[in-house]
């Protein structure tokens, strides 16, 4: 297992300001529960993003996708937490 199958937390502007970022693959991040706020702001070249298997995810941060040219309705939806 990769040390990255284990991560749990992304921080603020992990991935801000790369406007060369087309595409991400986060599937394999089954354990990730929290990514903060601004994640992969100004992203200008952003496209698409897998956010399937993310079944742990309890808290996106604010701005998450700012300026990115990701449209509203392609942004994930946060399934309903009981």
């Amino acid at each position: 297992m990769s040390c990255l199958t284990r991560l749990k937390t992304i921080g603020r502007f992990a991935f801000a300001h790369c406007p060369a970022l087309k595409s991400a693959d986060l599937s394999g991040l089954e354990r990730l529960e929290r990514v903060g706020g601004l994640f992969m702001s100004q992203c200008t070249s952003l496209e698409s993003i897998e956010l399937s298997h993310l079944k742990a995810l309890t808290m996106v941060g604010n701005e998450f996708f700012s300026s990115s040219n990701l449209k509203p309705a392609l942004v994930f939806t946060l399934r309903q937490f009981s």
